[in-house]
């Protein structure tokens, strides 16, 4: 399942592209902030190299509804993982 929902920068200001249009982000502090109507709030989670692995986004009905990031395979590269248990190494296609 895809959110279509995007994450940018532009001219200097964090936008949220999702399908029903654009929001700015205002920050609140480090990882997290604040949308107009429908968002909320969004927190980025991070992973232990700091990179961001997803988000967690809360609004006037919803709470803590999480967004994983997710790597999506070829056809073929998921074949590997099935022949072989493990993915294909860096460059393989």
């Amino acid at each position: 399942m895809s959110s279509g929902a995007r994450g940018e920068v532009r001219d200097g200001r964090s936008m949220l592209r999702y399908p029903r249009g654009e929001l700015a982000l205002e920050p609140v502090s480090r990882d997290v902030f604040s949308a107009a109507y429908p968002i909320g709030s969004v927190s980025l989670r991070r992973g232990a190299t700091g990179a961001c692995e997803g988000l967690v986004v809360s609004t006037g009905r919803v709470r803590k509804l999480e967004f994983r990031r997710v790597v999506l395979l070829s056809a073929s590269q998921a074949g590997e993982i099935g022949r072989t248990g493990s993915p294909p190494g860096p460059g393989a296609h």
